[in-house]
């Protein structure tokens, strides 16, 4: 990626934003909304959980170029 950790990261525990990088990424709850060490919560995707690795990788090469524009962005960081 071409972008600081620090972007990508703040992407990565900012659940507000999951839907914006995550194609299948329905909604998110987690109180307060970002990551951190014991964190529970749910995620709704309309899939379920993947069964099969072929498809979500390409749905996790989707996610990662969409982390990397959105940590591009000015408005993310």
């Amino acid at each position: 990626m071409a972008v600081s950790a620090s972007s990508a990261w703040d992407l990565l525990v900012d659940t507000h934003k999951w839907s914006q990088w995550g194609p299948s990424v329905r909604a998110v709850e987690l109180a307060g909304g970002r990551l951190g060490a014991g964190s529970h919560g749910r995620v709704q995707t309309p899939f379920g959980v993947p069964l099969l690795a072929g498809p979500y990788v390409l749905l996790c090469g989707a996610a990662l170029k969409r982390i990397e524009l959105l940590a591009m962005e000015p408005a993310t960081r």
